[in-house]
């Protein structure tokens, strides 16, 4: 599933660059890729996944293992 894969470079990400803008960088990522765009129920999808992920970043003391955790428990 592509969100899975696109799930690891958000994460990578998002733990490499605390401070830079994770829903600019996951947009430009979405929307480099070769031909392929998101349908409306997919980019809710992908809101829901970036809320979830400033959740996380917000609670430092407790990452990266309580993140990646639950961002798995998001995506079963």
């Amino acid at each position: 599933m592509i969100l899975c894969k696109l799930e690891e470079k958000i994460v990578s990400h998002c733990f490499s660059y605390p401070n830079s803008s994770l829903k600019d960088y996951f947009f430009d990522f979405v929307m480099s890729m070769n031909g392929f765009d998101l349908p409306d129920y997919k980019r809710e999808e992908v809101k829901k996944l970036v809320n979830k992920i400033q959740e996380i970043r917000r609670d430092e003391h407790k990452y990266p293992i309580w993140a990646e955790n639950e961002l798995r428990k998001f995506f079963d």
